[in-house]
């Protein structure tokens, strides 16, 4: 028979009360490199993805990998790391995350017949939040089930089905699920909360409830996005979402083309804090998102192949194990705040943004990008 892996990495990320300080590693380049190429694979359609749980994913795939599997995923995430030192900085990583606001379990499901290595086990579980289970893949739809009721449980039922293409061929098949769920620490109160116009492209223009406030926030411009860029931070947490409104109203597509090497950092330089007029639409996002293609425009081949080689995984030290597919679900919903004794200032000038067309986001802490997407279509 032929060997068959299930890898699952869930990110399941919750806002919660928190007065930690975390101190993480600065995202790399493979965040943004991969989250440009599924943004401009999906241009149409609404999208929401986690870099953050798809690089602890990878890294925890490129911790069982070797020879030429494990260089083609170095090389990808941009890791200068062995394998010793990036599971210790993993570790320090995760310890330093507050696990109330961020919370990331990877989970390996794989064929029966394959013995995973005690060491890998040992090594993996902590840094990646990482959990194994063995399945018989020839009972499709049992395996099937059970994979999809675990990530209904860890995602509080709101992402229910995230598998659907096993069969008894399945070689490998790696699946990310993310989940956020919060409010604003600004002033978006459903008493401001009204309908109005979203425009698709220059010709078709929709009618959406929009959240609105009136109050400070963090605000750039910037030249090489040719974009407004605006902060508005989450409640009761260290992490906020930046809006990144193009100023031409069908300017996405050429924006997301320049993500990939456009380093948030840098922006910290260039916040000022604005008195801003504030529209943005009402949203709710999930996505499924196949991520072979885009990992194979990054240089991994190999591990979709045969000649996988996830050797520093398995108890005899050495197999194939090809995976099929990467699969990363994601999911995020926002509220308004339900009142607020805020009153309006009319005599103050206020500088307009109106998210009044397609548009991307991020939402991060200090260090690292945890989500991002963008919004074409409501």
């Amino acid at each position: 028979m032929k060997l068959c892996l299930k890898l699952m990495a869930i990110c399941l990320s919750l806002l919660a009360l928190s007065n930690a300080n975390p101190v993480v590693e600065k995202y790399r380049d493979f965040e943004m490199e991969v989250l440009s190429k599924v943004l401009l694979q999906r241009s149409k359609e609404n999208v929401v993805m986690s870099p953050l749980a798809i690089k602890y994913a990878m890294e925890m795939l490129y911790c069982g990998a070797y020879g030429y599997t494990a260089e083609e995923i170095r090389l990808a995430l941009h890791i200068t790391k062995n394998k010793d030192d990036l599971i210790k900085h993993a570790k320090m990583t995760s310890d330093s995350l507050n696990r109330t606001i961020l919370d990331f379990t990877n989970k390996l499901f794989y064929n029966h017949d394959i013995k995973l290595s005690d060491k890998y086990r040992l090594h993996a579980e902590t840094p990646f939040h990482s959990e194994f289970e063995s399945l018989d893949f020839n009972e499709v739809e049992k395996s099937m089930d059970i994979i999809n009721q675990w990530i209904s449980k860890r995602t509080k039922r709101n992402i229910r089905q995230i598998c659907s293409s096993i069969d008894e061929h399945t070689i490998a098949e790696m699946v990310s699920a993310a989940y956020l769920k919060g409010g604003w620490a600004r002033p978006f109160c459903k008493e401001f909360t009204v309908k109005r116009d979203f425009c698709l492209d220059k010709e078709k223009c929709i009618k959406v409830p929009t959240i609105h406030a009136k109050d400070l926030f963090h605000y750039a411009e910037s030249s090489i996005l040719d974009a407004q860029l605006l902060e508005a931070p989450f409640e009761q947490s260290d992490l906020s979402m930046i809006i990144i409104l193009p100023n031409k109203k069908n300017g996405l597509y050429e924006l997301e083309e320049k993500l990939k090497s456009f380093d948030f950092d840098d922006i910290n330089d260039h916040w000022k804090m604005e008195q801003m007029d504030v529209y943005v639409p009402k949203f709710k996002i999930s996505s499924s998102i196949p991520l072979k293609v885009a990992l194979q425009k990054l240089g991994i081949y190999e591990m979709f192949t045969h000649s996988a080689d996830f050797s520093d995984m398995l108890e005899h030290g050495h197999g194939h194990m090809p995976i099929s597919e990467v699969q990363h679900a994601a999911m995020i919903e926002i509220h308004e705040s339900d009142a607020s004794d805020l009153v309006l200032d009319e005599t103050k000038t206020y500088i307009p943004f109106y998210a009044d067309h397609p548009f991307a986001f991020v939402i991060r802490n200090k260090h690292n990008v945890l989500f991002a997407g963008h919004v074409v279509s409501l």
